[in-house]
């Protein structure tokens, strides 16, 4: 006979913050953490999770509903997206609860306005299941208010497998020359020191490897929530290389070429040498969020762990040492790796200093530079021919004594 849990019991659980975590993984993506050291090293994701869904005022099962019918999906529009968790809120499900809270302070209100409250819910839904399940921001309905950056437009009419495969293209190598490529010079430590990059960390995967060029500063994003990279990767790894987006956006996860993909960049910023610098920017990263608490965002630990995932490809395993390469194995991040590294051979300047030396590079100074030490030259040449002949003079008349004619 099956026992019945008691009232306490339940409670427990759902008070239980490993539970709790352990059912996001879950629901999300349908992996099972059986280890609670394992859940702890994650945790960074599920902060995540807990601060996108708090942002928005989003329940967890409000989003567990929402990831299923995209799951169900993945083809679907972002208006049937809206129409189909509209039917389930008329059909009592999870998410009613969230709008009744809207509503039920005043019973008052007419019923158009019970229509806004209720698609602003779902339009919040939809933002906070597209950022935990996979990492992108995209842009709330004109109708609500947009509480954090600006996020990627995903079209009414346009499909999420659509959406994806728009904001990551693959791009092809276009016949690169095989031209020697130093991969130790897209290392981090080696553009922060050589080429003056300084890293900022993001949560919005379309930002990673993002140089920004600034007069006074550059940047590098770099996508800092491994731990999704990791749980999504455990879910899709014993798939088969060539999956479909449309296949793995129905286990709610990017392809595994993708993630392995994704993974290997972050190795080819941080490689195992570098492990202990990566460490001392994570340690400074967590006192000054100490300090300045909200303004600050703690960066994911696991971006400092080594990445044990292997899909059975062992290409990346081999030394990068053409540009063909790159496009080859960074089919989704090529491009801009390609741009980090030529950022790396020929920095750009963003000191008052460096500025005028780059300015003063130009073919129009370097003729001008030229032209000015030849006529320096030429004058320098007759100063000394001049006194070369006077002294001359002078030697002939203390030969010739005073007498002669021309002394």
């Amino acid at each position: 006979m099956s026992s019945v849990p008691n009232a306490s019991s339940v409670i427990q659980t759902e008070l239980d913050p490993i539970a709790k975590r352990r059912r996001i993984a879950q629901r999300l993506w349908g992996l099972d953490i059986q280890s609670s050291s394992r859940v702890d090293q994650l945790s960074a994701y599920f902060d995540h999770f807990r601060d996108q869904a708090g942002q928005l005022n989003v329940s967890m099962d409000d989003v567990f509903t929402a990831a299923g019918i995209l799951k169900n999906k993945p083809d679907s529009t972002r208006q049937h997206l809206r129409n189909t968790m509209t039917s389930a809120l008329n059909h009592g499900q999870s998410i009613k609860d969230t709008t009744t809270s809207h509503v039920q302070h005043d019973s008052a209100v007419p019923g158009p306005q019970n229509i806004a409250v209720r698609d602003s819910v779902i339009e919040e839904t939809i933002v906070a299941t597209i950022r935990v399940m996979l990492a992108v921001n995209i842009n709330l309905d004109s109708r609500t208010v947009f509480l954090a950056t600006l996020g990627l437009n995903w079209g009414e009419s346009q499909s999420l497998t659509s959406f994806i495969k728009e904001t990551f293209p693959k791009h092809a190598y276009n016949d690169e020359p095989h031209t020697p490529f130093m991969a130790s010079r897209l290392r981090a430590r080696y553009l922060e020191d050589h080429a003056d990059v300084q890293l900022e960390w993001t949560h919005h995967l379309p930002d990673h490897l993002v140089l920004n060029i600034g007069s006074q500063t550059k940047t590098l994003r770099v996508f800092d929530l491994v731990s999704l990279l990791e749980m999504t990767y455990e879910v899709m790894k014993d798939e088969p290389w060539e999956t479909s987006v449309e296949d793995s956006l129905k286990r709610g996860c990017y392809t595994p070429t993708f993630l392995y993909e994704t993974l290997q960049t972050i190795r080819l910023l941080f490689p195992p040498q570098d492990q202990q610098w990566l460490d001392r920017k994570i340690e400074f990263n967590s006192r000054w969020y100490r300090w300045r608490g909200n303004d600050v965002r703690l960066v994911d630990r696991r971006i400092s762990a080594p990445l044990k995932c292997h899909h059975g490809e062992t290409v990346y395993e081999r030394p990068l040492t053409t540009r063909r390469e790159l496009f080859e194995r960074y089919p989704h991040w090529a491009i801009r790796l390609h741009s980090l590294y030529a950022e790396s051979e020929d920095p750009a300047p963003v000191s008052r200093p460096g500025r005028w030396a780059q300015r003063r590079r130009s073919p129009r100074h370097a003729f001008w530079l030229t032209f000015v030490a030849l006529v320096a030259a030429a004058l320098f040449g007759i100063v000394a021919t001049i006194i070369g002949a006077v002294q001359v003079w002078i030697s002939w008349c203390q030969w010739k004594g005073q007498g002669s004619s021309i002394c």
